[in-house]
């Protein structure tokens, strides 16, 4: 397995080297115009967008099947009569225009577990961009603003964009960062301003004067009298420029140098592979979402092994087409830097009641003990409880 796939968390971004004794732009880097070919990425194809993509890693094959503990215990509880009802009475009383009676003097029947589970499978996976824009650090203000310090090549070789050390986020969240590769540092002539600095008014278009904002160009007022703004010329000083007919260059910030380097960025994503085994009743299986279960078994690794010997063989086949997705979704695309694996036993009681020598039923979930029904007996905004 290649040695690069495991992002260590305790590595810090490495600054680039820095030649301390250079006290201009000139010293610190040659300038140069014409160099957009740097050491390590001649065979790395610049499209349109000059976005280039870095290829991670080839991966090995899955680690070992690693079967789960044999004394596992699996067998869960089900939830008491008083339980049941008292969630049923709660949900009752939340809905506006449910009577609470059939939940209180109801006469239970029967109470059937349905118990299922839930697989999780969590991938962290970093995807690897460089690009090559443009940068200015000048501070811009008419005059000519020292350049910092450039990391170029000279400094030492260009290292490959999948070995600059950077932190992993918080694992299995989502994050984003951009920072200079080492040592790809270039100082080129503003093409903006072609190295002058300064650069046409756009409000003006060069001249200095702009249309009377008080006369609109006229010369004249509302009462055809002469404007009192431009002195009847119909033309003032343009505001942007303050007359000059031109402004400091905003790429350069007046430097009419900019230093070009390739960045880094690199993208953290998580992606979840969620499973419920099928538990062969009318409840919807989508309203699990909204409630917790119990975690019955957690595992947590660079790359993980399939689960094979779970008591409900969906989950095991789950666990399996969960991390081979993975495999052939990301490691192309991505270095994966840790896998999850999350089974949930999720409460599922279905209740059979009696009211009003009518047969009825709903269904308890998960641990919020939370209740869905769709045929309550009692439901109308007039009815007193």
């Amino acid at each position: 397995m290649d040695s690069r796939i495991v992002m260590n968390p305790n590595l810090l971004p490495r600054p680039p080297a820095i030649n301390e004794s250079a006290t201009s732009a000139s010293e610190a880097a040659p300038s140069c115009d014409v160099v957009d070919t740097l050491p390590g990425y001649e065979d790395l194809a610049v499209p349109s967008d000059n976005k280039i993509f870095c290829p991670p890693p080839t991966y090995s094959a899955l680690p070992p099947v690693e079967p789960l503990m044999e004394n596992f215990n699996w067998t869960m509880p089900s939830i008491s009569e008083d339980v049941a009802k008292q969630a049923f009475i709660e949900y009752a009383s939340k809905k506006c225009c449910y009577a609470t009676a059939p939940a209180k003097n109801l006469i239970l029947k029967d109470l059937k577990a349905f118990n299922t589970y839930r697989a999780c499978t969590s991938l962290l996976v970093s995807c690897f961009t460089a690009w090559k824009p443009s940068r200015s650090h000048g501070r811009g203000n008419g005059n000519l603003c020292h350049i910092p310090v450039v990391d170029s090549p000279d400094n030492g070789p260009v290292p490959d964009a999948r070995d600059v050390q950077v932190v992993p986020p918080v694992l299995f969240k989502k994050n984003k960062v951009k920072i200079p590769i080492p040592h790809t540092s270039i100082v080129k002539t503003c093409e903006q301003c072609s190295g002058r600095r300064r650069q046409i008014c756009l409000s003006c278009f060069g001249s200095g004067r702009v249309f009377c904002g008080g006369c609109g160009g006229s010369g004249r007022n509302f009462q055809s009298e002469r404007c009192l703004v431009c002195a009847g010329s119909g033309r003032s000083t343009c505001f942007g420029c303050g007359g000059s007919g031109s402004i400091i260059c905003l790429k350069c910030a007046g430097q009419g140098k900019v230093m070009n380097y390739k960045e880094l960025t690199v993208k953290w994503r998580n992606n979840d592979f969620e499973f419920v085994a099928d538990h062969n009743s009318e409840f919807p299986t989508k309203r699990f979402k909204k409630v917790t279960g119990k975690k019955v078994f957690s595992d947590e690794q660079v790359l993980l092994a399939p689960v094979v010997n779970f008591p409900v063989s969906a989950i095991s086949q789950a666990s399996q087409t969960a991390l081979q997705q993975h495999k052939d979704q990301f490691s192309s695309s991505g270095r994966i830097l840790r896998q999850r694996h999350t089974i949930e036993w999720l409460p599922l009681t279905k209740v059979d009641y009696v009211w009003k020598e009518k047969e009825f039923s709903y269904f308890v979930y998960g641990q919020e003990n939370k209740v869905y029904t769709n045929n309550y007996p009692q439901k109308c905004c007039c009815v007193l409880q």
